[in-house]
C-alpha cells in the first residue's frame, strides 16, 4: 500500500518544496515505512509507501535512463510475466513490481495500461515528451484526485491530502451536493469540492504544463458477455474463480484478517482458510442481540467475534466521517472503522468480499431493472434519496443529468441485457465512488492493504456473467449466490445477516432521533437546503424512505463538520455536531 501525489507547475519553473513536503505528511497514513520526493523540469513526485515486502526491493520515486520518472500505488498481480518477457531487452534494477511499468511505456507509450493485470494508481512522468500520465486501474480499487489553477497541477491519493493545502479552497460543488444527497454520491469525474476532481476506473490523463490533452478508458466490463451457465454449474465456477483469483496473488508470509461483515464474505473466508490455513483469521462483530449460533456452524481455523453495542456506534461515527473523502450514508462503516482499529496491530492484509452485492444483483432496484419494459421495466431509479419524501427542496431537482448520460451511453452495449447495464451503471457510478472508496480509505488508515478478491476479472466476470434468471429468480434477488452459500454451508443462515445490522443501526438512529434531527437541522450547511421540519420528519418518522434520508442528513452533516469546518473528531457524535471551531 502506497500514497502518491504530485506538483506540475505550468511555467515549467521548479514546483516549492514546502508543498511537497506538506503533501508527504498529509500521506503518512497510507504509508509509514518509506517515502521520497524527487524534482525535475518543473514536476515534483512524492511516495509514501506501507511495506508488504522488504524495503531493500527499491524505492520511489524511480527513474530510469531513458528520462522515465514514477511513483505507484500499486499490485500488479502479473509481475512475474513482465518481468520474464523483458528481461532480455530491460535491464531492470530493483525488485519494485512498479518497475515493469518502464519497459511496457517504452514499447506502448500511454496505452501500457492495457497490459497491466491488477489494482493501481500510476503517475509516470516522461521527460523526453516532458508529459505527466496519470492512470487508474478499471476496477476503481486504488484512488487517485487532482486538482489545478493557473499556476500548478497537483494530485494526489486523497482529497484529504489537496485540502490541506492553501490554494484549494474547501468550496462545496452544487450539483455534486445534489448528487451526493439524492444518489449517495457524486457521479463522474466531479467530487463534492468544486475544485477537485477524480480519475475515473480505467481512465488515462496525458497532461503537459499543467493542461489535459488527451484523456481514454478502459472500462471493468467491456468484454462482458451473457452466461448461460446452469445453477449448479455455476456452484463449481464461482469458488473455482475464486481459487483463481486467491492463487495469482503472492502468498502472504503473515497472518491475514478477514471481515465477516457480508454474506459473500463468508464463501471468501472458507476459501482462504483453505488456501492460507493457519495464516487466516476471521473477525465479525457481534451486534447486540445477533445469535452465536453462527459461530458453532462455520467452521474456519480461527474466528473471532467482537461485541459491538450502541455506544461503541455513536463513538465511533465522527471518527468515520473525519476518515472519508465524501459523505458516505453508510452507517455499517461505522462497524468497518470499529473492527479495523481492533485488528491494526496484528495484520496487515484485510480480505474483503465487497461488491457481491453489485455482482449478484443482490439490490432491491434490480427487480425492476430485469421487467420488461413494458412492465415498467428501466435501467435506474427516476427519483433521488429524498424525491420520496414529501416537501422535498427543489433546490434538489435536476441531480441526475449526468448518471442520464452514463446510462445513455451503456444503451449502445446491446449484448448486454437491462439487468446486466444496470449491474454496470451501478459498479461505475456509485459503488465505486460510495462503497470501494469509503471501505479503502478506512482500512487504509489503520495501516491495512484491503484486498477484494470478487472484483478480479475472473470472478466479476462469473458473477455478472450469470443468466438474469438465475441472479434474480420469482422476485428472490441474488438467488443464484445464496443458493451457492446453502449448498457450501447448509446450516447457515446468511440471507438475513445485512438486514438484521442494518435494523439494529436503525433502531440505533431512531433512538436518539430527537437529539440527532435538532443537531443536524441547526446545521448551517443542513439549514440552507432543508427546513426544520422537514429534517424532524425525516429522523421521526420510521418507514424506510425516511430513515435513508436521516441517515443521509446525518452522515452529511458530520462530514461538513469534519472537512468543511475543520473541526477534529471527539468520540461522540451527539457533541461532534454540535463542537463549534
Amino acid at each position: 500500500m502506497s500514497g502518491i501525489a504530485g506538483v506540475l507547475t505550468v511555467d515549467g519553473s521548479e514546483p516549492p518544496e514546502d508543498l511537497l513536503h506538506t503533501l508527504s505528511a498529509m500521506l503518512l497514513r497510507r504509508g509509514k515505512d518509506d517515502q521520497g520526493i524527487t524534482i525535475q523540469n518543473g514536476l515534483g513526485l512524492v511516495h509514501r509507501r506501507l511495506s508488504l515486502a522488504p524495503l531493500e526491493a527499491g524505492h520511489q520515486p524511480l527513474c530510469n535512463e531513458s528520462k522515465l520518472t514514477l511513483v505507484a500505488d500499486c499490485r500488479l498481480l502479473n509481475t512475474q510475466s513482465l518481468r520474464e518477457r523483458f528481461a532480455a531487452s530491460y535491464g531492470f534494477s530493483t525488485n519494485l513490481e512498479s518497475e515493469t511499468i518502464f519497459p511496457l511505456y517504452e514499447k506502448y507509450g500511454a496505452e501500457f495500461t492495457h497490459h497491466l493485470f491488477g489494482m493501481y494508481a500510476i503517475a509516470l512522468y516522461d521527460g523526453h515528451a516532458d508529459e505527466l500520465i496519470l492512470t487508474r486501474d478499471p476496477a476503481g480499487i486504488k484512488p487517485l484526485y487532482y486538482f489545478s489553477d493557473n499556476d500548478y497541477f497537483i494530485f494526489a491519493s486523497e482529497i484529504k491530502v489537496l485540502l490541506s493545502l492553501e490554494r484549494v479552497r474547501p468550496d462545496i460543488d452544487r450539483q455534486g451536493r445534489k448528487e451526493s444527497l439524492q444518489y449517495g454520491t457524486t457521479v463522474g469525474e466531479k467530487t463534492i469540492i468544486h475544485d477537485i476532481k477524480t480519475v475515473l476506473p480505467g481512465e488515462t490523463l496525458i497532461i503537459q504544463k499543467g493542461k489535459i490533452l488527451k484523456v481514454f478508458q478502459d472500462r471493468p466490463f467491456d468484454d462482458l458477455k451473457p452466461n448461460k451457465l446452469s445453477l449448479k454449474n455455476s456452484f463449481e465456477e464461482v469458488p473455482a474463480a475464486l481459487c483463481e483469483a486467491l492463487a495469482d496473488l503472492d502468498e502472504p508470509k503473515q497472518n491475514v484478517a478477514c471481515s465477516l461483515e457480508r454474506p459473500g464474505d463468508y464463501l471468501l473466508a472458507d476459501t482462504l482458510d483453505k488456501c492460507y490455513g493457519e495464516r487466516t483469521h476471521c473477525f465479525s462483530l457481534l451486534l447486540d442481540g445477533e445469535s452465536e449460533d453462527r459461530k458453532h456452524h462455520f467452521k474456519v481455523t480461527h474466528l473471532t467475534e467482537i461485541a459491538f453495542n450502541e455506544h461503541d456506534f455513536w463513538r465511533t461515527l465522527p471518527f468515520v466521517a473525519a476518515t472519508l473523502d465524501d459523505p458516505c450514508n453508510i452507517p455499517e462503516r461505522a462497524l468497518t472503522y470499529y473492527l479495523a482499529k481492533q485488528l491494526k496491530t496484528d495484520y496487515t492484509l484485510l480480505f474483503s468480499a465487497l461488491g457481491t452485492k453489485v455482482l449478484n444483483a443482490d439490490i432491491p432496484f434490480f427487480k425492476v431493472a430485469k421487467r420488461f419494459k413494458l412492465l415498467g421495466g428501466r435501467a435506474l431509479p427516476r427519483r433521488g434519496i429524498f424525491q420520496y419524501i414529501r416537501d422535498t427542496p427543489l433546490f434538489l431537482n435536476n441531480w441526475s443529468g449526468d448518471i442520464n448520460k452514463a446510462k445513455l451511453e451503456l444503451e449502445k452495449h446491446n449484448e448486454l441485457s437491462r439487468l446486466q447495464k444496470s449491474q454496470v451503471l451501478e459498479y461505475e457510478n456509485r459503488f465505486v465512488t460510495q462503497n470501494l472508496a469509503s471501505f479503502e480509505r478506512i482500512t487504509t488508515c489503520h495501516g491495512f492493504e484491503a484486498r477484494f478478491p470478487f472484483l478480479d476479472p475472473k470472478v466479476r466476470y462469473a458473477l455478472m456473467g450469470l443468466n438474469d434468471s438465475l441472479k434474480i429468480h420469482h422476485g428472490q434477488i441474488g438467488f443464484a449466490f445464496y443458493e451457492l452459500l446453502r449448498h457450501k454451508f447448509p446450516t447457515l443462515d446468511l440471507s438475513s445477516l445485512c438486514h438484521f445490522k442494518r435494523a439494529k443501526l436503525n433502531q440505533w438512529l431512531r433512538n436518539k432521533a430527537s437529539r440527532l434531527s435538532a443537531l443536524v437541522a441547526h446545521q448551517e450547511e443542513v439549514e440552507a437546503i432543508f427546513s426544520r421540519d422537514f429534517v424532524r420528519d425525516a429522523f421521526s418518522c420510521k418507514d424506510d424512505n425516511h430513515t435513508q434520508a436521516a441517515w443521509t442528513l446525518l452522515m452529511y452533516a458530520l462530514w461538513h463538520q469534519a472537512h468543511i469546518k475543520g473541526i477534529k473528531p471527539i468520540p461522540d457524535t451527539l457533541s461532534f455536531l454540535s463542537a463549534k471551531n
